[in-house]
């Protein structure tokens, strides 16, 4: 008997918990939003306060980073907010493309994250004083050109950063 109300009330836990899921049209709506339309310093401010009265923005979202993954040398330049923001933009469509539909993780919406990936760095480069800005540039350009040799590849015409599409 125990096992039952046990078990009963574990299932309605978990439908509550699912049904407070957005749909896919709305968490990419979200995701979009997220990515292309706060500016690097928005992202700076939601990435440092991810949380407000105790709550998350977007409870479902994935927020886990490993900052940057990639060697980068011994350079001067704190990435950790452009790379955040990358890391974001690839685990969210990756998420939403396992649970909903495989379409979403692609070349065009991996090179559109790409991208702002590209003008986050270089929004990077801009909050040094302008001797230091012009060598930052360089490896920004660098850094992009790596994340971008990884597959799934756009086509040339899909080279536009206008968003993700659904």
């Amino acid at each position: 008997m125990k096992a039952a109300k046990l078990l009963a009330a574990f299932s309605i836990a978990l439908v509550s918990l699912t049904a407070c899921e957005p749909t896919r049209n709305t968490q990419m709506y979200e995701l979009n939003g997220m990515v292309f339309q706060l500016s690097y310093t928005d992202w700076k401010w939601y990435s440092a306060n991810v949380s407000r009265n105790g709550r998350a923005y977007y409870p479902y979202m994935d927020r886990t980073t490993d900052e940057c993954s990639g060697p980068i040398g011994n350079r001067p330049w704190d990435c950790r907010y452009p790379c955040r923001r990358h890391d974001f933009s690839y685990r969210n469509l990756k998420r939403i493309s396992a649970r909903y539909s495989p379409g979403v993780w692609n070349g065009r919406n991996k090179n559109a994250a790409d991208l702002q990936f590209r003008d986050d760095l270089h929004a990077r480069c801009g909050d040094f004083s302008w001797y230091a800005e012009w060598a930052c540039h360089p490896d920004a350009n660098l850094y992009f050109a790596i994340v971008n040799l990884a597959p799934p590849y756009a086509w040339p015409w899909d080279a536009g950063k206008q968003g993700f599409v659904w």
